[in-house]
């Protein structure tokens, strides 16, 4: 289902309306907000003195795909080259498209990002999250973008905007850390999981072979009832 751009695109829009409705009151955030340069974002956060900050839905998952099923080394390098430069790729339209000053963004946006297992393939990478962070884009996934959106409502509240939105780009900055002991935790509980898999499956196949074993010897035919004469 997932497989058509135009579907993945629909389907981000449709989990970032409904985590917005659950955690903003509704005239706290807006839908498809059109920017003085005529482009569309999926949504906006609205703050206080007429500052927004947009929310655009990513969706890489024909980058992500692969770089679960590749099984060689080289499969697995050329995977993740591709998937990094395709993350960047999508930062840049989101930095050029919804950071505006004109329309009193704050100097940053998010990229959400629909899915936690390509949002933790994008923060277990420093050097990619950086390189995001750089372009003033920062990621989030379902589970991360509440805390982002509370730290922006908590640290404006009854403080100037102007002032305090480099404060603020330092805290959301300092989330990856966190992020990334997350991640690294769940690549953890991921390998030995991994590992206990491969040792479900070896065993299953020494099952297999002792139950072969056991259908053989079923098969076979009865052993002779002994009469009790001695036949020798």
């Amino acid at each position: 289902m997932l497989r058509a751009p135009s579907a993945r695109g629909g389907f981000g829009e449709i989990l970032l309306e409904s985590l917005l409705a659950d955690i903003l009151p509704a005239d706290k955030y807006a839908l498809q907000y059109t920017l003085s340069s005529g482009e569309r974002t999926d949504a906006v956060i609205k703050l206080a003195d007429g500052y927004i900050v947009a929310v655009d839905a990513k969706f890489p998952l024909a980058a992500y795909e692969p770089l679960m099923r590749a099984q060689t080394d080289e499969e697995r390098v050329a995977a993740e080259r591709a998937f990094i430069a395709d993350v960047k790729e999508r930062a840049k339209e989101v930095s050029a498209k919804y950071v505006s000053e004109e329309d009193r963004t704050l100097p940053f946006a998010f990229m959400y990002v629909p899915s936690e297992g390509v949002f933790y393939e994008i923060v277990r990478r420093p050097a990619l999250w950086d390189a995001i962070v750089r372009l003033r884009v920062f990621p989030v996934s379902p589970n991360s973008f509440m805390p982002y959106v509370y730290t922006i409502i908590v640290g404006l509240r009854g403080l100037r905007v102007q002032e305090e939105a480099r404060t603020i780009l330092a805290k959301l900055a300092s989330f990856q850390k966190d992020f990334s002991r997350v991640a690294e935790e769940f690549g953890k509980v991921g390998l030995h999981l991994q590992q206990a898999t491969n040792r479900h499956g070896d065993a299953q196949k020494v099952f297999e072979r002792l139950r072969s074993r056991v259908d053989v010897l079923g098969a076979g035919e009865p052993a002779p009832v002994s009469d009790g004469v001695n036949r020798e």
